[in-house]
């Protein structure tokens, strides 16, 4: 798989906002029955400065799920 179909990069650039590679790739290759996967999504991402907001830390004001329980 060298080319990516232009149908599937239009769909990337335009809702790649919010969505991590792993996720994204389940969506195209539920979509457009073109398969790919989680390390290729995300070399696309990099190879195309995408950039999907998604850091995986928790953010300022965060209150844990088992704050104020007793151990």
């Amino acid at each position: 798989m060298a080319k990516w179909p232009d149908d599937v990069k239009e769909f990337v650039y335009q809702s790649y906002r919010g969505v991590g590679p792993t996720d994204m790739a389940r969506i195209v290759s539920e979509k457009f029955d073109y398969p790919v996967t989680a390390s290729r999504m995300k070399s696309f991402y990099h190879n195309h400065n995408m950039n999907s907001g998604i850091t995986g830390h928790f953010q300022k004001g965060h209150i844990p799920a088992n704050k104020g329980k007793k151990q």
